[in-house]
């Protein structure tokens, strides 16, 4: 029986050691829309947008985002036009908040202490002396601190790449990430504003 407790133990500790909360993300390599292959172009205005797979995603973000049912898409916009453009994101079909995507994909602080602390549960369990293992507890607290960092830095990172709000002025250049829901409309309709017209693009993704 002690043993099969040894075994177990083992067994969680290198589970436990190979899954300690970190963050390790990649780059987004995203060029001018203007100067990139099967970009659509309307009124002098160059949109391109690709779909990010679930190997991307991985390399990308450091999480397979597509798993919790949501699409990233890299998106880049150029004017070239006279006039201003104005783009909102939120107006995409399906669009959602970055909050929503990192509160799915987030590492779960307490979670991640109890995990940890099953060693000593099970050397409880076992009727051995309560200090045994207590070291494994102790090491939770350190993986929940560091989990809530990886938690802060995902949040700075997935914020910088998320395209906001802008307005892009004559000669101006955008690229960036925006996530939708996997079902997403295709065609995908992307509205900009110029002039206080909509200018409408009708886009399939590059995948």
């Amino acid at each position: 029986m002690k043993k099969q407790i040894c075994f177990i133990v083992l067994l969680l500790n290198a589970i436990i050691f190979f899954s300690c909360a970190s963050f390790s993300p990649g780059s987004l390599n995203i060029t001018a829309a203007v100067s990139t292959p099967g970009s659509i172009v309307k009124d002098s205005i160059s949109l391109y947008v690709k779909e990010i797979n679930a190997r991307q995603s991985e390399r990308i973000f450091d999480c397979d985002i597509l798993s919790k049912g949501y699409q990233p898409l890299s998106i880049a916009i150029s004017n070239r036009s006279n006039f201003s453009v104005v783009f909102t994101p939120d107006s995409i079909p399906k669009y959602v908040n970055v909050d929503e995507v990192l509160s799915a994909t987030d590492f779960h602080p307490i979670v991640r202490v109890f995990t940890w602390s099953i060693p000593w549960l099970i050397n409880v369990a076992a009727s051995q002396p309560i200090y045994y293992g207590i070291a494994w507890p102790v090491f939770g607290l350190i993986d929940m601190g560091k989990a809530n960092r990886a938690n802060d830095d995902r949040a700075d990172f997935f914020n910088n790449m998320m395209i906001k709000p802008v307005t892009l002025e004559t000669g101006q250049d955008i690229q960036g990430v925006v996530f939708l829901r996997k079902n997403y409309p295709k065609p995908l309709h992307i509205t900009l504003l110029k002039n206080e017209n909509q200018i409408i693009f009708d886009v399939l993704p590059s995948e």
